[in-house]
């Protein structure tokens, strides 16, 4: 109860709950009806919002303080190895998906910030009309809510990324199909779900 939950992510037999202000806590979910807490890391954080596993490297949207690299080799005894910090993050990371080696993170106000095999000196930051909120694959494409509408872009080389369709909300009586979108998933490789005003739509 003295937790604040935020994004919850499940990998193989273990979950991964970030613990906001309280960093992340990993859990086994061998007896799914009772899951036991086998590891956590509560320093070194600001506000954990998200957390994408690649091999044995966790990647951290830690609000404020940026994109975390953490080392989870030893489940029960994670190890922050590199990361930014409040004054060098850019916006406030909010989700997070690392996939081929590189990381895409929705960095609020910031836009979509991008790392080149999870290099901190490689983020590139592309801007977009509002506060990015959440991002997610739909096939090999990413997509990027804010609360003003969801862009699709296509992955290239590196950091490069080109936006390839948008959708944005109806505001002022424009014509638009989004109502206030509040965050995206993918149901399969072709079908991008916008959590939106009363409503979900599927592209």
């Amino acid at each position: 109860t003295d937790v604040f939950f935020e994004k919850l992510n499940v990998y193989g037999d273990y979950l991964f709950a970030a613990a906001h202000n309280k960093g992340f806590r990993i859990y086994s979910l061998t007896n799914p009806e009772n899951p036991t807490l086998i590891g956590s890391l509560t320093e070194g954080f600001t506000d954990v919002f998200d957390m994408a596993l690649s091999g044995d490297t966790l990647y951290v949207a830690d609000g404020g303080g940026g994109l975390k690299i953490v080392d989870i080799s030893d489940l029960s005894a994670p190890v922050i190895i590199a990361g930014e910090t409040t004054s060098t993050a850019t916006g406030t990371a909010q989700d997070i998906e690392a996939k081929d080696g590189h990381v895409y993170m929705a960095c609020g106000g910031a836009g979509l910030c991008v790392y080149e095999d999870g290099d901190l000196s490689t983020r590139a930051i592309y801007p977009l009309i509002g506060c990015a909120e959440d991002v997610c694959w739909v096939g090999d494409y990413l997509a990027v809510s804010t609360f003003g509408g969801v862009s699709v872009f296509e992955v290239g080389e590196g950091t490069l990324i080109t936006k390839v369709a948008s959708e944005k909300t109806s505001r002022f009586n424009e014509r638009a199909y989004i109502r206030n979108a509040f965050g995206i998933g993918a149901a399969n490789d072709s079908t991008l779900l916008v959590a939106c005003w009363n409503s979900v739509d599927c592209y």
